[in-house]
């Protein structure tokens, strides 16, 4: 599929979308699972997950397969995913966080496609990570990025429904893109916390209370929070703010504790395996990490 054009294609219709997709919205939804399921695809034929470490040998058509496919993402920017997302939430422009009339209500269709934009980039993140910072680092790549996420957690908080599922969905996917766009990323770190304030940063601590004490949300939220903050004291200074860093820290001696050092290799028999923290910073840093967020500065 990859290399009779279908990247290509499916990144050319994307880019001449615009504005409300409602009628477009079903096939728009076929296309974004296409691309996760090519990119899954690919994860379970290479059978070993290692995000962040040294990838086992590939047979030579896996090989070939995985250059293709990594050229195809860069050289259509992440199959203009971003960009369909920044046209169908912000056509009208990213509206003022100033005021305090709530954002427009998105229609469900708008939310599921936001759902499965995001979705598909984070495969892409598991797929490649360089390949996904390196292009998502672009100026105005990396520009719409946050105003679609600092948009999205805006939405979310002034909806105040925290128990719809569909929107609970939609942040959790925005709080593994995140992580992926920040980990082991000094610059990519340094914007989240750019732009009007709130930033994108001061947004992800002002998260409901039980993402900061519910141990099946705090897996959820605390990864990012790391990646967004490891090595990082302008970062940390931000978060502590809102909460302590001792937070992450306990969390982090509890993964060292609990995370047994195989699941690297089980992932798929793992229904929740996306939310494992070794899968969104590196196990190999735990340590080092635990002590950043320990010291007082």
């Amino acid at each position: 599929m990859v290399s009779v054009g279908v990247v290509d294609k499916v990144a050319e219709y994307f880019h001449r979308v615009h504005g409300p997709v409602d009628r477009e919205q079903p096939f728009l939804l076929k296309c974004m699972q296409l691309m996760t399921c090519i990119t899954n695809l690919h994860l379970r034929r290479n059978g070993r997950l290692d995000v962040f470490g040294t990838k086992k040998p590939l047979r030579e058509c896996d090989s070939h397969l995985e250059t293709h496919l990594e050229s195809a993402f860069r050289a259509t920017s992440l199959v203009n995913v971003v960009s369909l997302l920044y046209s169908i939430l912000l056509h009208s422009g990213v509206p003022s966080r100033g005021s305090q009339s709530p954002p427009p209500r998105l229609s469900s269709s708008t939310i599921n496609l936001a759902i499965s934009g995001l979705r598909m980039l984070n495969h892409m993140a598991l797929f490649h990570l360089p390949m996904f910072q390196s292009v998502l680092g672009d100026d105005a790549l990396s520009l719409e990025f946050r105003h679609i996420s600092t948009y999205l957690l805006w939405y979310y908080s002034a909806s105040q429904a925290y128990s719809d599922e569909i929107l609970t969905s939609l942040l959790h996917e925005l709080l593994l893109t995140v992580g992926y766009f920040t980990v082991l990323n000094a610059d990519h770190q340094t914007i989240i916390h750019s732009g009007h304030t709130p930033t994108l940063l001061q947004q992800l601590v002002t998260l409901p209370f039980p993402y900061f004490s519910d141990p099946r949300l705090t897996r959820v939220l605390f990864p990012t929070l790391i990646a967004c903050c490891h090595n990082n004291k302008t970062n940390k200074t931000i978060i502590q703010q809102e909460m302590s860093g001792q937070l992450l820290s306990d969390f982090l001696q509890k993964a060292l504790q609990d995370d047994p050092e195989t699941d690297a290799c089980c992932w798929e028999s793992d229904p929740d395996w996306r939310w494992k923290t070794h899968f969104r910073f590196p196990r190999s840093r735990w340590s080092e990490a635990n002590e950043f967020f320990t010291k007082n500065d």
